[in-house]
């Protein structure tokens, strides 16, 4: 992301309200794509289209939410070896081979999303008219919601912040044409499926994007897992995963401690929504949702400043380390040291001042405590990616561990009202608890840095 980072802070040098516009909006389209798309469609479909969903947008919402939550909960650790198979493939120059792995990744998640999901699928019991319809189209908007994560991690490398905008755009407009389209001869069947089709047009077009920047290429496996068989996919990715399973787990368990409250939440508090599996606690889902909109401008000062400067700092260590002089290489170590907790004070400064004004005029105490709590997860998202940078991924394991662990302990304790506590407080200590986990391994980390590069096997 730092690429496209400094492709936005040139257009803010430019000045002007336009330039702000620009960055605000493709910043956090890049960001939060499809979560924002998705948050703005509800809200739009709530205010113009009510009528198109036979009043169950209860439903409605609810597989929407379960389609992105179970998309993270299983896929997530796979995203951050994705990722760290594309960074090595773009810093050496094979766009190409990046690109063709973002094609031949999108067949088996598609695969493996339409057998997880078909079954759960067929278990609903729905009341509705076209009944089939509906499941097939929360089975297309589960497939396609995995695919456009892969896509989405790869986009903003292309740095065409406009037209990204532009493509994120179409789709949301697209959503709610095909919605009031097929909801008049499908109801609510027809509108799920107006929903899916409206991302998949999203996802047809980042890829013609990625099309027209680069022609795909065969990808081959890294070189430190070839075989003298050849390629086999299979193998390679059990190799490669082996390889980076703290980097797969830290992934894994960061998104399962975004969700495990969630999920024990809707089981102990939660009603059925239309006689059906899906269950949902509106009191404690609303101010998540709402909450989390506040973390948009944090994650775009994220990705504009701390990432960029952060990046800077680390890539003239790294330099001097080849080849520079003892006291230069501790200078440029004092230096990353010294960026690295000037970007996590001024993001802190930044998020905390947000969230400071929004819980003094918020009067719902979950919302209070889930604001508190949003701000501590975009430090543990900071932090966790510096980890990364560094490629210390047993410390970002060990942090995200804590993430999950804390916040399913904590909220099991609410669930069986062992103590009295208000939903979100599990989310905030968690969170709390992980990010100070993070800065104190992330400090240890830069301070003895050289040590580990030169001792990495």
């Amino acid at each position: 992301m730092a690429g496209i980072g400094f492709e936005l802070r040139k257009v803010i040098n430019k000045g002007g309200l336009g330039s702000f516009f620009q960055i605000a909006m493709s910043g956090a389209m890049i960001v939060a794509g499809p979560w924002i798309l998705s948050i703005i469609t509800i809200i739009l479909i709530q205010t113009f289209l009510i009528q198109a969903l036979d009043g169950k947008l209860e439903l409605f919402m609810g597989v929407i939410i379960y389609c992105y939550a179970f998309s993270l909960f299983l896929f997530g650790g796979f995203h951050y070896l994705f990722t760290r198979r594309m960074s090595d493939l773009l810093y050496n120059k094979k766009e190409g081979q990046a690109f063709g792995y973002v094609l031949l990744l999108c067949i088996p998640v598609s695969l493996v999303s339409i057998l997880l999901s078909l079954p759960s699928v067929l278990m609903l019991d729905l009341k509705i008219e076209h009944a089939a319809l509906f499941k097939a189209s929360t089975v297309l908007i589960f497939t396609i919601v995995n695919c456009m994560w892969i896509v989405m991690l790869f986009v903003s490398v292309l740095k065409w912040y406009m037209k990204i905008l532009i493509v994120y755009a179409s789709g949301l407009f697209s959503s709610l044409f095909f919605i009031y389209i097929a909801s008049k001869h499908f109801g609510l069947a027809g509108a799920l499926l107006g929903f899916g089709t409206g991302h998949l047009l999203i996802v047809i077009l980042l890829i013609i994007l990625c099309r027209a920047a680069w022609k795909p290429v065969k990808p081959e496996p890294p070189h430190d897992i070839k075989t003298s068989a050849g390629f086999h996919p299979l193998r390679n990715f059990i190799k490669y995963l082996l390889r980076h399973r703290y980097l797969f787990g830290a992934g894994l368990l960061y998104y399962w401690g975004i969700w495990i409250d969630k999920f024990i939440f809707w089981q102990s508090f939660g009603e059925n929504l239309s006689e059906t599996y899906i269950r949902l606690f509106s009191a404690y889902d609303i101010p998540v949702y709402l909450a989390n909109l506040t973390m948009i401008p944090g994650l775009i000062f994220f990705v504009i400043f701390s990432e960029t400067e952060f990046y800077t700092a680390l890539k003239r260590f790294l330099f001097k380390l080849t080849g520079g002089r003892y006291s230069d290489i501790l200078m440029a170590k004092r230096t990353l040291g010294r960026v690295t907790l000037t970007s996590i004070k001024e993001q802190s400064i930044m998020q905390g001042t947000i969230t400071v004004i929004i819980i003094i005029m918020s009067e719902n105490i979950i919302m209070q405590i889930t604001l508190a709590a949003v701000f501590f997860h975009l430090l543990l998202l900071t932090l966790l990616n510096y980890l990364f940078y560094i490629e210390q991924y047993r410390h970002a394991f060990y942090c995200s561990a804590v993430f999950f662990c804390v916040n399913a302990i904590t909220a099991l304790i609410t669930a069986a009202s062992i103590l009295s506590l208000s939903p979100g407080f599990s989310y905030m200590i968690s969170a709390a608890a992980a990010s100070g986990t993070a800065v104190f391994l992330l400090k240890r980390d830069i301070s003895t840095l050289e040590r580990h590069i030169f001792t990495k096997k």
